[in-house]
């Protein structure tokens, strides 16, 4: 192989990209060579937002190119929405807090497996993490476009995760491509 491709992809380097574990092992160098501390630390404020610099660098010098979308039209698209959607955010996770509170008063106060469920239910429905069930439910698939069976809804999220998949290998490879193309210029 190394004969056919010869200097331009060494097999060592097309291997990891061929075989999972040879992925797997790949992520988790490039993520052990990752300063946390710059990562967290290292900050651009971008329309009001602080992001992080290493995200900033990427979207507008890998992620954005070529794709048809300003960085600053992207960057004030990003943060009406982080403005638009952080008071429901907030008060999601305050919720969030308040049930954890009451769970762990719960169970501090009975300690061990629980003895009397229909008393934890009653409990659960008391603090709102459950409600009532309703009475009278119709479920369909008339409209496919709207929602679609289980099959569709999950081949959709199979897509989506092989599209998401599809670009992070391309934005790997064009940073690689990148990287190669300086080295060669020096």
């Amino acid at each position: 192989m190394d004969a056919i491709l010869g200097d331009w992809i060494p097999l060592t380097r097309l291997s990891p990209w061929l075989d999972p574990a040879g992925m797997t092992s790949l992520i988790d160098e490039r993520l052990n060579k990752l300063d946390t501390d710059n990562i967290m630390t290292n900050r651009t404020t971008v329309d009001g937002l602080q992001i992080a610099a290493s995200l900033h660098a990427f979207i507008e010098h890998e992620a954005l190119p070529g794709s048809g979308i300003e960085a600053v039209e992207f960057w004030r698209g990003f943060a009406a929405i982080v403005r638009d959607l952080s008071p429901r955010n907030a008060a999601l996770l305050a919720e969030r807090a308040r049930l954890q509170a009451a769970l762990d008063a719960w169970y501090a106060a009975h300690p061990g497996p629980i003895a009397d469920v229909a008393a934890y239910r009653a409990f659960l429905r008391e603090i709102g993490y459950l409600g009532v069930a309703p009475v009278n439910v119709a479920v369909t698939t008339a409209n496919p476009a709207v929602g679609g069976t289980g099959i569709q809804r999950a081949l959709r999220a199979q897509r989506r995760e092989r599209a998401l998949g599809q670009f992070v290998r391309c934005a790997l490879r064009h940073r690689r491509n990148r990287r190669r193309r300086r080295r060669r210029t020096r």
